[in-house]
């Protein structure tokens, strides 16, 4: 894996090599900035993991900055650098999309530890998305599926009644699927065919067949039909 990558921007050189050289030290890949241009100049061409931005520099300042880089990547990661913390700038950077703030001077341990942080947290919210998406792709392929099936396909609750029904029940049978739900298995069955479907409420016996599989053939009534 690559090691993860890191735009400093401060307009004062000392800052930026001090924090450069206790990145490296974790296995950190870095890239310095010494102004607001040259950070947007350089993010626009490379890829960064995370960007640690100073907010008071000479032309663009830190939150001009930040709305530029988000404006090129809204998921961008950022964290802001400043010897001028207070709990207005600190609101501040946090409305504009900052997901952390550091108050110079600080400790490089604090440093690394809010930067390790941010970039955990960063991929557990990547990785959810991912899920998230996949989940969101299978659901879409089952729903697609079930509505496209020739089959009738429905789920019952405890009662035997209809809690979900295919369009292929209004296809094939007549029965429109705002009719059915709610209504009982039972009612849109032939007579002859009423002994067999009580197993289907019955979920203690099922359970334990379910393993197996079980074959049952059903006729049903069609729509308007009040006898079979």
């Amino acid at each position: 894996m690559s090691p993860k990558h890191i735009l400093v921007v401060d307009d004062e050189k000392r800052i930026v090599e001090n924090i450069t050289l206790c990145l490296k030290r974790e296995g950190f890949q870095t890239t310095g900035a010494y102004d607001g241009n040259e950070a947007i100049r350089i993010f626009e061409q490379q890829k960064f993991d995370l960007v640690l931005l100073d907010v008071s520099m000479p032309g663009m300042n830190g939150y001009e900055v930040m709305e530029h880089i988000f404006a090129i990547d809204e998921e961008a990661l950022i964290i802001i650098i400043t010897g001028y913390a207070s709990v207005e700038s600190a609101i501040r950077a946090l409305k504009i999309g900052a997901w952390d703030y550091l108050k110079k001077p600080f400790e490089y341990a604090d440093l690394v530890k809010t930067v390790k942080n941010a970039l955990s947290q960063k991929k557990l919210i990547a990785d959810k998305k991912a899920v998230s998406a996949r989940l969101e792709a299978s659901e879409r392929q089952y729903e697609y599926m079930v509505n496209n099936s020739p089959d009738l396909i429905f789920t019952l609750d405890k009662q035997g009644c209809f809690t979900f029904v295919n369009p292929q029940f209004e296809k094939v049978l007549g029965f429109a699927k705002k009719d059915l739900i709610g209504t009982g298995f039972k009612d849109i069955l032939h007579k002859e065919d009423l002994s067999k479907a009580s197993i289907l409420t019955r979920f203690d016996k099922y359970d334990k067949q379910i393993d197996d599989g079980q074959d049952m053939l059903f006729r049903f009534k069609k729509a308007g039909h009040k006898t079979s």
